[in-house]
């Protein structure tokens, strides 16, 4: 799972879809070259670009972008994950004595 206040960050300083699609795509860059750490200073796209500084693991960033394009995506076609906190529920269990 993807460490939370790496996602918050992402969905701050990087609120467009496309953004978050461009810093997954130098996260992907940097995984493929076996980079250990990557840098992701600002994205730039058709339309616009952002900025803030993102450093990490390539495979954390490429996990929380993943999330946060599930997310847009969810939110695009009016639907909701199916993601969340689960509670295993053994009250329905047979205990024997």
């Amino acid at each position: 799972m993807a460490d939370t206040i790496l996602c918050n960050a992402i969905r701050r300083f990087f609120k467009t879809k496309e953004a978050v699609t461009c810093v997954y795509e130098k996260a992907w860059r940097a995984y493929s070259e076996r980079a250990t750490e990557v840098v992701i200073t600002s994205a730039n796209f058709v339309d616009g670009s952002t900025s803030g500084q993102i450093s990490g693991d390539p495979r954390e960033l490429m996990m929380a972008c993943e999330i946060i394009l599930q997310e847009m995506e969810a939110a695009e076609a009016g639907t909701t994950l199916g993601s969340g906190v689960v509670h295993t529920d053994f009250s329905q269990r047979i205990v024997g004595t």
